[in-house]
């Protein structure tokens, strides 16, 4: 599948270290301003920071520290309390606060994730779904109308699906489709993309792949697909459109057209048909 080509994340090591820097520079505040100011509200910024960023045990480890460079400065200045006890129960309520934040915010993070995932993820198979196709090929074209780059995609339909549906049930429609997005997975590049459009309709991203790099990849999924039907004995057959631009077209939606209309152009031809174009500048 394609890389994400999202920004840059700090590692968890990265934001340990900015989060325990954040927490001893509110320590050294604490120290210059004396026991009468509160300041461990500002801790919870380091702290939610490192947690969202990087996770429950990230969070956990700021919350320590900062409870524990807080203590370090109260007893620092213990004679301004009534007793030796009361920084300790102070810090103790403390962190408290600090895990009770970092737990609330952990459980925020697991949910946010998810609902990413399943925004961008089709449910049955776990790879992109139609959604995060077009984003990807969206900006694969702006690239490659950027650098003047060749732009191809495949569209590709199983023919008799509805057929293994109705003889082996819904379940044996399942596995095929799963089957059919592993096979498709593993015949690709790192920098390709396999999607689920929905029902039985696939589509492949072939960043900067020129005209006949984009036919070999055809003829290859194609010959993949066909081996995995016969292998299981199911009486499908896959059609493939490709559509190779030397030029960037005017959209994402008018490739996936003109690839959708070769499969069908494929597809009256007889069954496991596969047609490719090459769309020159201002073809």
């Amino acid at each position: 599948m394609a890389a994400s080509h999202q920004a840059p994340r700090l590692r968890p090591a990265g934001v340990l270290a900015l989060g325990l820097a954040a927490a001893a520079a509110i320590s050294g505040v604490r120290v210059l301003t004396g026991p009468e100011l509160a300041l461990s509200l500002f801790y919870l910024l380091p702290i939610g920071a490192a947690t969202w960023l990087a996770g429950a045990r990230v969070g956990v480890a700021v919350s320590l520290v900062s409870a524990a460079s807080w203590l370090a400065a109260d007893l620092s200045m213990v004679e301004a309390y009534s007793g030796p006890w009361v920084p300790l129960v102070n810090e103790a309520c403390r962190l408290a606060v600090f895990l009770l934040s970092t737990a609330v915010l952990a459980r925020l993070r697991t949910s946010h994730r998810q609902l990413q995932r399943l925004a961008t993820q089709d449910a049955l198979t776990g790879i992109p779904n139609r959604r995060a196709f077009l984003r990807l090929a969206r900006h694969e074209l702006v690239r490659a109308q950027r650098y003047n780059l060749p732009f191809s995609l495949l569209f590709i339909d199983l023919d008799r699906f509805k057929q293994v549906n109705d003889t082996q049930g819904h379940a044996a429609g399942d596995i095929l489709l799963r089957l059919v997005a592993r096979a498709l997975e593993g015949s690709v590049r790192q920098v390709d993309m396999v999607a689920r459009l929905g029902g039985d309709e696939f589509a492949v991203l072939l960043p900067q792949a020129p005209p006949e790099a984009a036919r070999q990849v055809a003829r290859k999924l194609q010959r993949r697909l066909t081996a995995l039907g016969e292998r299981r004995r199911w009486p499908v057959s896959f059609c493939v459109g490709g559509v190779t631009y030397t030029s960037a077209p005017e959209s994402v939606d008018a490739a996936l057209r003109r690839a959708d209309a070769l499969m069908y152009a494929a597809k009256r031809e007889g069954r496991g048909g596969l047609r490719h174009e090459t769309v020159s500048a201002g073809g």
